[in-house]
């Protein structure tokens, strides 16, 4: 190394073993939904696959890794009592306890929340880091206490303005990666910053992998819009990974709708079925005006066909590696 040359705290070296081999077989179960780039619904991708994936019978973790608690807002329990704001995860890491998350947020779906205490969090590893501490990989270790206890751990993270050292740390306790984006430039070109990202934790965690790319917010009916970005993605993955042929459509009112009444979107969907027909209401006396949105539907379809995308890519993944490992 040049003498001028200042190290960089926040690499990851080969020499430091942040991560234990139990620990990160562990975590094979677990996937973090992160981008370079802000805006592109990886919180709504998060909360709308879990409760999917609970309803289908899969035991499932939700962490909430972002300061803004957004988690906390899409499925309904910002205002509960039980809502510790991040509290459980800052105490498991900070005492090396177990993490004690949020039980049943909806029926086989946990929740680790986010919020001010994670923002103390952040800040906390950010400041290790820069002294020389010990704490990275904290995230994994406390994790990997309690992954064994679900089918799926799904790892929400904050914004890369937000420090990059928090991805990194949600990197380092996954397995695999969902990339959401929107079809559009900015939002593309924010992969090449996830690239960097990867390679860099790689090093601690050699088993993460890109599992896939998510188009969302894409207009509806707009099958150019959508196909240039397929065809950009297509040539820059060189076939590490799929653009998921399921996409999130932009449905405003929908989305509007779930959020505010902190559902999912199948959710959504089952109560606008309950509205009953216009004629109904019209007959009724009451306003012929759809009071939710009659969209939720097609939003509630597009994470269906994601869902089922994902678990068999997943699957397909698994099987991939354990023939390469039995290779070996």
């Amino acid at each position: 190394m040049d003498s001028t040359t200042t190290p960089n705290p926040f690499a990851l070296s080969q020499a430091v073993k942040l991560i234990s081999d139990s620990d990160l077989f562990n975590l094979r179960r677990t996937i973090v939904i992160t981008n370079g780039k802000g805006g592109v619904g990886k919180t709504s991708v998060t909360t709308n696959l879990a409760t999917l994936l609970a309803e289908a019978g899969y035991k499932v973790l939700i962490v909430d890794m972002d300061s803004q608690g957004n988690v906390a807002i899409n499925l309904g329990f910002s205002d509960d009592e039980r809502n510790n704001q991040g509290k459980a995860l800052h105490h498991a890491v900070t005492y090396n306890e177990v993490p004690v998350p949020l039980k049943d947020i909806r029926p086989g779906l946990d929740v680790l929340t986010g919020g001010p205490f994670t923002n103390q969090l952040i800040d906390a590893i950010h400041g290790d880091t820069l002294r020389g501490g010990k704490m990275r990989g904290c995230i994994a270790r406390a994790l990997a206490k309690i992954a064994n206890n679900y089918d799926l751990i799904l790892i929400d993270t904050p914004p890369s303005d937000a420090g990059f050292v928090f991805v990194d740390e949600a990197m380092l306790a996954a397995r695999w990666i969902l990339a959401p984006l929107r079809p559009e430039p900015k939002s593309i070109n924010g992969l090449y910053s996830l690239a960097s990202r990867i390679e860099q934790v790689q090093s601690a965690n050699p088993y993460i992998r890109l599992l896939g790319v998510i188009l969302f917010g894409v207009p509806s009916g707009a099958t150019r819009v959508e196909k240039r970005p397929r065809d950009i993605l297509g040539e820059r993955l060189g076939g590490i990974a799929p653009t998921f042929s399921a996409k999130i459509r932009n449905v405003v009112a929908a989305d509007a709708d779930a959020s505010f009444r902190g559902q999912a979107a199948h959710e959504l969907a089952a109560d606008v079925l309950k509205q009953g027909p216009f004629w109904e209401r019209l007959r009724s006396g009451a306003s012929a005006t759809p009071v939710l949105a009659g969209s939720a539907s097609s939003l509630a379809e597009d994470y269906m066909s994601l869902a089922t995308e994902i678990i068999d890519e997943l699957k397909a993944q698994e099987e991939a590696f354990d023939a390469e490992a039995g290779e070996k």
